[in-house]
């Protein structure tokens, strides 16, 4: 008998706006109750209790990585970390570095038909770690990659742009090249320096101020940039990179990040296993594309392992 998954859909997402029908082939595919069409956090959370209670143990995310990074911080607060569920990331957003770094394939429908095929389906998940987020006065976050300075407001401008995905990418890089030749307000912007005391393992960095800060546990920061050369940090661990550099310098970074040309980067690396951020006041940063409530203090550790299916 098969067991049917939670199918998790944004209706806003680039690929249900683009065909509506979407939804109704989904539809078909599972019990009524077996799909939530997300319009709220709260709506998600009071779902996920649901699905927790009926004995889920898949859920299909329809959606991009902000959608996803609701997902991931919504479970991870409803489930016991022990006895997570399988998590299918089935794309249909704008951008889907998330889903790609961790293996999606095929259409949203394919990836439903194979999961639901007992012949097809991918008979173990794999394990992908997650960082835990603790602002001083909140509840902790989950998710893959935090983003602080230029990162975040890179990838801010392709989001309030016109284009997204690589040619939002193509576009917002050309902008900022354009704004540094001429000393531009763009550029500035992008580099602006955020104040901070960095501790990495208990230890105190030298620099009191960045310009650029990734804290990841995948390769893929977002459309295709890898500033990583390992895609998979050690066991209980996780990457940072962080860089003071300024406009000029920054403008490189996308094109060598994204060829993989890491050794050439002006971003210092590390491997880390917890990370305190002491902020000179109080700033926001970028969770799987989804903006934090500004804090001056932040902790990052490694969070749990979520048990990752790709049909």
């Amino acid at each position: 008998m098969v067991k049917y998954p939670l199918v998790v859909v944004n209706p806003r997402t680039a690929r249900v706006v683009s065909d509506p029908d979407l939804v109704t082939r989904i539809r078909q595919r599972i019990p009524a109750e077996n799909l939530f069409l997300g319009r709220s956090p709260e709506e998600l959370y009071l779902k996920l209790r649901e699905a927790r209670a009926a004995d889920i143990d898949t859920l299909v995310v329809v959606g991009g990585d902000g959608t996803t990074a609701a997902v991931l911080t919504s479970l991870l607060r409803v489930w016991p970390h022990s006895i997570l569920p399988k998590l299918v990331l089935a794309g249909g957003g704008s951008a889907n570095s998330i889903a790609r770094s961790l293996g999606l394939r095929g259409s949203v429908e394919g990836v439903l038909d194979r999961l639901l095929d007992e012949e097809t389906r991918s008979p173990e998940p794999r394990l992908q770690p997650l960082l835990r987020i603790r602002p001083a006065a909140s509840e902790s976050y989950y998710g893959l990659s935090l983003l602080a300075g230029a990162p975040k407001r890179w990838l801010e401008g392709i989001e309030a742009g016109p284009g997204r995905g690589l040619a939002g990418r193509t576009a917002e890089s050309l902008r900022t090249l354009a704004s540094v030749l001429v000393r531009g307000e763009r550029a500035r912007e992008l580099a602006e320096p955020v104040n901070a005391e960095i501790e990495i393992d208990g230890r105190a960095l030298l620099e009191d101020s960045f310009t650029a800060l990734a804290i990841s546990v995948i390769g893929d920061l977002g459309l295709a940039v890898t500033p990583f050369q390992d895609d998979t940090p050690a066991v209980g661990s996780f990457h940072v990179g962080l860089t003071p550099a300024g406009p000029a310098r920054l403008s490189l970074e996308v094109p060598l990040l994204t060829f993989g040309l890491t050794d050439q980067s002006c971003v210092e690396i590390h491997e880390a296993n917890f990370v305190t951020l002491r902020f000179a006041q109080p700033t926001e940063l970028s969770l799987d594309t989804v903006t934090l409530p500004a804090t001056e203090l932040l902790t990052i550790e490694p969070g749990p392992s979520l048990p990752i299916l790709n049909p």
